[in-house]
């Protein structure tokens, strides 16, 4: 199984603009190169963009199965608009999870920039498997030393981490939120940050620095119970 993973579009938004994104070509750039691979399914790493951009976007992502993981520059509202999934386990948060190609695939909810009290409840739940799991969440849950880290991390993710962690098996985090590309372990947990595709910042602890070069997304596969990636950078 192949899943194209997409991140940080802000479409439409003021400050990408001000960066120098075009964001709508960018995702335009990506939806092309799409077409030359073998997508089984997109998942949507959140802060899509302006609620004028919705019906342009999403009537692009008709011929395929897609997922979204929320984040904080998105409205849970919009986004169900164009978002119809039964296995949805709240009627405010977008999460649930599904068991593909030997893993369970767990699918968070961050808007708020938390994982709120019913839905880490879930998750506890969810770990109870002896299958790996594949985490999907806006926010980084292991923390990086970067400038966007200290400025707006995931405000619980010493608790989502420990949820993580109590299943004892193998887990792997994808998330975005902070525009790079960032891979690091914390014992069974594995978490790759995914660059954005609208603009990306520079790994510099102490301050904001950005460019707007490349519009960028992920293709993970898994297959025979591994789980592999690789980061597709466009240049714009």
């Amino acid at each position: 199984m192949i899943i194209a993973y997409i991140t940080d579009l802000h479409l439409d938004e003021a400050n990408a603009a001000e960066l120098g994104a075009n964001t709508r070509r960018n995702w335009e750039r990506i939806y092309d190169d799409l077409q030359q691979h073998e997508v089984d399914m997109i998942v949507l790493g959140g802060d899509i963009g302006e609620g004028e951009a919705m019906p342009w976007f999403f009537n692009h992502l008709r011929p395929y199965a897609w997922h979204v993981t929320p984040g904080n520059h998105d409205i849970r509202g919009q986004i169900r608009n164009w978002y119809r999934n039964r296995n949805m386990e709240s009627q405010n948060a977008i999460y649930f999870s599904v068991d593909m190609e030997g893993h369970r695939l767990i699918f968070l909810d961050s808007a708020p920039d938390m994982v709120e009290t019913e839905q880490l409840q879930w998750l506890r739940t969810q770990v109870q498997t002896e299958l790996p799991l594949v985490v999907f969440i806006h926010h980084p849950v292991l923390p990086v030393d970067t400038w966007v880290d200290k400025q707006f991390p995931l405000k619980n993710r010493g608790a989502v981490k420990n949820v993580l962690k109590s299943q004892g098996g193998d887990v792997t985090i994808f998330c975005g939120h902070y525009h790079l590309e960032h891979t690091q372990q914390d014992g069974t947990i594995t978490q790759h940050i995914c660059p954005s595709a609208a603009f990306n910042i520079l790994e510099d602890p102490d301050q904001f620095k950005a460019e707007a070069k490349a519009a960028c997304y992920q293709l993970i596969t898994i297959e025979e119970g591994e789980v592999s990636r690789q980061v597709i950078r466009l240049t714009v």
